[in-house]
């Protein structure tokens, strides 16, 4: 006989005091944490629970007996579905105060650091239309709603959109994403209406079937400046003539920007694609995104920062705690296509870039040319490596350290190098306060925390920037 599976509990009466880095509401229950989905701030009424675990439970609301004051109507119909802007509920005031306290809160409880009083967060000014490259997945697997569930219709399961939460199986069919310019849902709509005419079948992660797989677009310019939308499509194995009826098709729509066309053949059972071949199809071949009075040429598999007007904003905090004279030699660690240390190439002496990924390292090398900088040079390897021969000596000790490490953080072993290096000033640039304040406990084992300054740089998601200096303990 099997076993009988447990009935998760209700809580009633619950209060929703903050959120989380997740993008939870966060409340208690008899002290244990409780993260509830589509929550803000003084959302107080009865809970559901849907998962529980040893540290904390995940529910959500079955009554709202009050809403919070900064709770706002979301701008966008698929917002408690879709796996992107889960803030979208909340005023932007106070998604900036919650993200403050996000940093405030990895900073006191992981990394127990001494610091000055944290910057006030740097706000963008888009609040929509801001992203610069936007992801959406071709699924057989639609996500239903409860009300198409509990019918008896068939419904097309064919959609071109987001992945539900948790749910990398299904798609949200997107009919509009409000963060990215009017050309790409018009670019995306037109693309999905034309697959459904001509039978081109969606990719089944489960079965591993299907033609059209992934669908990614970028904004940015040609080599002349004119507007242009850069188009990489994933798909299984193509039947013959299929890239041209696609190359012709994006070719007659009538956009406000010139579109340059990619393929990407993948036979994998995953949506990862970046590690594949791309072959350009149709329109200029090459595309820029300028940053400042710098301009980076961009690969369809290229690493650069989606919100573009927020970089700027994010380099120039980088540049003001880098204090250059025009006499120092910047490392620039996990450099990807050399956008921080280029941005400040003006005002220092030498740049080193150093970037596990060889593609990258090649895009670095090449915007540094572009933009006429030949006082930077590019390392590929592992930044621990790199760091932990002879490149700290007395004669290529640098001046300045900026590291810039993915979400996961530094590794252990370069955070010690990094500690223990004596490099007089480093500035850690982080997507992930947590991760961040794990590695400073490190190196503030030697260093002074001298300034902290939190960058939204993705409104109506949890999302967060920030970059610290730091200088080393007299």
């Amino acid at each position: 006989m099997g076993r009988r599976r447990r009935q998760l509990p209700r809580y009633d009466g619950i209060t929703i005091h903050g959120l989380s880095s997740e993008g939870f509401g966060v409340a208690r229950h008899n002290d244990k944490v409780v993260f509830v989905e589509d929550a803000v701030p003084g959302d107080q009424g009865d809970v559901q629970v849907t998962k529980r675990k040893r540290r904390f439970d995940q529910a959500q609301f079955i009554r709202r007996d009050q809403t919070g004051t900064g709770r706002v109507t979301a701008q966008c119909k698929h917002q408690s579905v879709c796996g992107g802007c889960r803030w979208m509920i909340a005023d932007y005031s106070l998604q900036l105060s919650e993200k403050q306290s996000i940093v405030e809160n990895a900073f006191k409880r992981i990394g127990h650091l001494e610091h000055p009083p944290i910057e006030p967060i740097l706000g963008a000014k888009k609040l929509f239309n801001y992203r610069n490259k936007i992801e959406f997945t071709f699924g057989a697997r639609r996500w239903l709603t409860n009300e198409e569930v509990q019918s008896s219709v068939e419904f097309d399961r064919d959609a071109l959109g987001f992945h539900p939460r948790g749910r990398f199986q299904n798609v949200v069919q997107i009919d509009e994403c409000h963060l990215v310019e009017d050309s790409i849902n018009i670019l995306r709509n037109s693309l999905y209406n034309k697959a459904k005419q001509e039978g081109w079948t969606f990719f089944d992660p489960l079965e591993h079937t299907g033609l059209l797989r992934q669908l990614c677009i970028r904004v940015g310019h040609d080599a002349e400046g004119i507007p242009l939308l850069m188009v990489i499509l994933v798909t299984s194995p193509p039947p013959e003539d299929f890239l041209h009826q696609i190359a012709q098709f994006l070719e007659g729509l009538q956009l406000d920007t010139a579109i340059s066309l990619y393929h990407i053949e993948s036979d994998k059972k995953n949506d990862s694609w970046t590690d594949l071949k791309a072959v350009h199809l149709l329109g200029p071949e090459s595309f820029f995104i300028p940053l400042g009075k710098k301009r980076f040429q961009i690969k369809p598999q290229s690493f650069f920062q989606t919100n573009t007007e927020q970089a700027i904003a994010l380099y120039d905090v980088v540049k003001k705690y880098a204090h250059l004279t025009g006499k120092e030699h910047v490392f620039d660690l996990y450099c990807g296509v050399g956008s921080i240390g280029l941005y400040l190439s003006d005002e220092c002496a030498k740049i080193t870039g150093i970037e596990l990924i060889p593609e990258a390292i090649e895009d670095a090398a090449h915007n540094a040319q572009l933009n006429d900088v030949h006082h930077a040079e590019y390392h590929t390897g592992d930044v621990g490596e790199f760091i932990n021969t002879n490149h700290l000596t007395k004669e290529n000790k640098p001046d300045l350290i900026i590291t810039d490490p993915p979400r996961s953080g530094m590794h252990q072993e370069v955070a010690e190098h990094l500690r223990d290096s004596s490099i007089e000033r480093i500035v850690y640039v982080s997507c992930n306060p947590s991760t961040q304040a794990r590695d400073l406990a490190i190196l503030c084992e030697r260093y002074d925390i001298e300034a902290v300054q939190p960058v939204d740089m993705f409104p109506q998601t949890p999302h967060i920037e920030c970059v610290v200096a730091l200088t080393l303990k007299k």
